[in-house]
């Protein structure tokens, strides 16, 4: 069983979470969202006087039932150990691996359906990326490949930006920064073509017919793209914009070009 003591290194370190393949969700929405998926949860954290609420009695049965741990805790404690303002009393420590599992299968499903890949080079903001990752699944991406120099996206402020998203979308880091320009060549193997938001772009990105197999790549907040990463795109592409912004928040591009690939996909 997880102490409170060990879930907060969780929350405040990236390499506990790595270590021990869990990381922690707050609050009634997600920790519910997270029950979702079977074996997800490792176990959870209620404070004493959610305990004592009908959705905290509720909620404890049913993690009993499921053999799944739940410590009972002060509220004092638990507030002290939250990232949020206003703590909602529960907690729960979530298996990396088993959200992985589920979302391996759902990944390929979507590629056969055609659904495009987004490909993120060291993306820093946890907010960014949290947006990101919950704009993706509504406009149907099949996953998202991150590099070793992108923010972990199982960290507190990820997890809550994709507001749940993050249990229902794709989202694979590299584990070196080899794997991630490794892996674009051979996805162009598989017939996949590759598009670089770009300043260098010529063609604005909605000239752009995307076919099946298509997938986008969004670069740094600060420095855009890599020249390496651009250069293994089958072409760069450019979002035209009035005034004297010069480019866009890597959450508001990545946006806008996946509903685009969205619209001529028919489903708006």
């Amino acid at each position: 069983m997880l102490s409170l003591k060990e879930a907060s290194k969780l929350l405040s370190s990236s390499k506990e979470r790595k270590d021990n393949g869990l990381f922690i969700v707050e609050g009634k929405k997600m920790v519910s969202e997270a029950l979702e998926i079977p074996g997800a949860v490792s176990c959870l954290f209620l404070s004493e006087s959610f305990s004592l609420e009908d959705n905290g009695r509720e909620l404890f049965s049913s993690c009993k039932e499921t053999d799944i741990d739940v410590s009972i805790v002060p509220d004092s404690s638990l507030k002290k150990v939250s990232e949020l303002v206003t703590p909602e009393g529960v907690m729960a420590a979530v298996r990396t691996d088993e959200i992985g599992k589920t979302l391996k299968a759902r990944s390929e499903s979507s590629l056969s359906k055609g659904f495009p890949m987004l490909f993120l080079e060291d993306l820093q903001d946890p907010g960014n990326l949290g947006t990101i990752i919950r704009t993706a699944e509504a406009a149907g991406v099949s996953g998202i490949v991150l590099s070793k120099g992108c923010v972990d996206p199982f960290s507190p402020k990820v997890v809550r930006a994709t507001m749940g998203s993050i249990f229902r979308t794709p989202v694979f880091k590299c584990a070196s920064t080899e794997d991630f320009y490794d892996l674009i060549p051979k996805k162009r193997q598989e017939g996949y073509s590759f598009y670089a938001a770009a300043l260098s772009g010529k063609r604005s990105y909605t000239d752009i017919i995307y076919g099946k197999k298509a997938a986008f790549l969004i670069g740094n907040e600060g420095n855009g793209l890599s020249e390496r990463a651009v250069s293994a795109c089958d072409e760069e592409m450019l979002i035209p914009m009035e005034g004297k912004a010069e480019s866009l928040n890597a959450a508001v591009a990545a946006a806008v070009i996946m509903f685009e690939a969205k619209r001529q996909r028919g489903k708006l």
